[in-house]
């Protein structure tokens, strides 16, 4: 994974479905054959892509 900074992502962002209730939480889009994620606190700040697959792994670790 890498960190970019003003990359605009193809589809809306939408929040993880464990948000807490202070708004604490990890927002995603696609872009591409990429998922972007950023801090739902920071909408103009750095963003992380990781490729599909590479999301797919991570996701798999917390299930």
């Amino acid at each position: 994974m890498s960190t970019i900074s003003g990359l605009k992502p193809v589809g809306p962002f939408r929040k993880a479905s464990y948000s807490n209730a202070d708004d604490a939480c990890v927002e995603v889009a696609p872009i591409g054959s990429h998922v972007v994620a950023r801090d739902s606190k920071i909408d103009q700040g750095p963003v992380v892509v990781a490729s599909g697959s590479a999301w797919s792994a991570f996701l798999g670790t917390w299930k």
